[in-house]
């Protein structure tokens, strides 16, 4: 009867469990959090004061223009309140594809990651085929690129223009006007530092990393060796 230790008990193969089971849960929890990036812009006033701003009927998505907030890939968030991207008025904003791909490319490590990882699970109970290890190998190689470039948003038009938020436009235009036209806030210019869920990407990439190098060097095992009871070379020992 073939030595079921061979492979699940090996060493590469618990650390690569470890660490994708670590990777895939902070990923999922890294996408599902409305602060990924918190977005700083920088504003010229002129005569416009915050007050005019927080008595505005529509305070709180007109504060996302001028306020630093974080950015999920589902929601914003400010002070501590998540909100959707479209307003009330169904005014919502223009992502570009920098954005919209690294919403794609979190989605996708969650599927390919987590696909890797409980592939290696329910494999566990018995042999662990060369033709799994492989598949699964490529997963994680692809899951540590895809959480890179995740990061893809910092690059991405919420992030580097100062206009993005003009689509409310006709909403402080109305709002700001207070018994005389005052002078609009501008916008000079924005950016965005990592929060809670880039970091948290940053973590797991490196766990995907490792999660793919210790299952790249776990023995591999043809499906006839299985059958006759084949033990890799090293770990002979263990019959």
């Amino acid at each position: 009867m073939p030595n079921h230790d061979v492979t699940v008990r090996n060493p590469k193969f618990i650390l690569a469990l470890l660490f994708s089971i670590s990777a895939w849960g902070l990923s999922l929890v890294s996408t599902s959090l409305c602060k990924y990036v918190n977005r700083s812009p920088v504003i010229d006033w002129g005569n416009v004061t915050n007050a005019t701003i927080i008595t505005a009927e529509e305070n709180d998505h007109l504060k996302l223009a001028f306020n630093d907030h974080d950015i999920g890939f589902w929601q914003w968030q400010l002070e501590e309140k998540s909100q959707s991207y479209c307003n009330s008025h169904e005014a919502c904003p223009n992502f570009d594809n920098k954005f919209r791909s690294a919403k794609v490319f979190s989605v996708l490590v969650i599927i390919l990651g987590g696909i890797g990882f409980f592939g290696l699970v329910f494999h566990s109970c018995g042999y662990v085929t060369a033709k799994l290890l492989n598949m699964t190998t490529f997963f994680f190689a692809l899951s540590t690129l895809f959480a890179g470039l995740t990061l893809l948003v910092l690059r991405s038009n919420v992030c580097t223009d100062p206009s993005f938020f003009d689509y409310l436009r006709h909403f402080y235009d109305i709002y700001f006007y207070e018994g005389f036209l005052v002078d609009r806030p501008t916008v000079e210019s924005v950016s965005c530092s990592l929060s809670t869920g880039s970091t948290l990407t940053i973590v797991a990439t490196v766990f995907w990393f490792f999660a793919f190098i210790f299952t790249a060097g776990v023995p591999r095992m043809a499906k006839e060796d299985i059958e006759e009871g084949w033990v890799p070379r090293g770990q002979r020992g263990l019959r």
